[in-house]
């Protein structure tokens, strides 16, 4: 797990041929950042307080869009949880 760490997620992708949007969520559903920018790169970021789970979302904006894109995860700081005694 992932305690006391910065996760920066970026995706790249041609603006000429679509438009992305991202929504990091934590496992309830509960948006913890998001990104709609009209560039060719969006880009997310989540501290973690406690292990947990986090999932990206990439989407068409308005649904539309369609092509390839690539995705960098960048995880920094991390410690281990604490062992359960």
């Amino acid at each position: 797990g992932c305690v006391r760490g910065q996760l920066e997620v970026i995706v790249n992708f041609d603006v000429n041929a679509m438009d992305i949007d991202l929504r990091l969520t934590d496992e309830s559903g509960r948006l913890l950042d998001s990104s709609a920018l009209a560039g060719e790169v969006e880009r997310v970021s989540h501290y973690f307080t406690a292990d947990e789970t986090v999932y990206l979302e990439v989407a068409g904006y308005l649904d539309t869009a369609e092509g390839p894109y690539s995705i960098t995860t960048l995880l920094n700081g991390c410690m281990d949880s604490p062992a359960d005694e």
